[in-house]
């Protein structure tokens, strides 16, 4: 299957932080058999990561997004791509529940802006994450599958061998294998 990665962050184009996801996510979706086609990195506007889904979604079949799933303003890439592939959100009370008890196990008082990373888009399958705050979640519309994963290097990994890989072998049949 063709796929896309799009890391979302205006911190990877001023250079503040490296985009080591794009190379941990390579690796494991070409030893799942995925063909990984581009890599882009677009910043925190909506308009510009519109036009990326666009490009993606245009050659790829499969786009995995990094970054953006935030509880800040800019933080828009599940807005974005839900607005995408035509579908509206709802807020889940799992992750509500999970964003109360991740506060409250640190002695952390939760602020109401946390609650939107609670809000997931209609019709997607969440992956919860025990690793962060944000939940990462795919979303497959008429044959082409988004799937938004948090930005920190250490919550993408621990969403991909909790959910993510197991999600995505339903797509392969075959496996590639390497030898160097």
């Amino acid at each position: 299957m063709k796929t896309s990665i799009i890391a979302v962050g205006t911190e990877l184009l001023f250079g503040q932080t490296v985009n080591t996801n794009a190379s941990f996510l390579s690796d494991k979706l070409n030893h799942m058999g995925f063909d990984v086609m581009y890599h882009f990195v677009v910043g925190d506007n909506p308009a510009r990561l519109k036009e990326k889904l666009a490009d993606a979604f245009s050659d790829t079949d499969l786009v995995v997004l990094t970054g953006g799933l935030g509880p800040t303003q800019d933080d828009l890439t599940k807005e974005t791509v839900a607005g995408y592939m035509g579908r509206g959100m709802y807020r889940d009370d799992k992750v509500i529940e999970m964003l109360k008890g991740y506060f409250e196990n640190r002695g952390r008082h939760m602020t109401e802006n946390n609650l939107k990373q609670a809000d997931l888009p209609e019709g997607c399958t969440p992956f919860y994450n025990a690793s962060g705050t944000a939940p990462g979640f795919a979303l497959s519309v008429d044959g082409k599958t988004a799937i938004c994963l948090p930005g920190p290097p250490r919550e993408l990994k621990w969403l991909w061998e909790n959910g993510v890989k197991d999600y995505l072998g339903r797509f392969m049949d075959k496996k590639m294998y390497y030898r160097v």
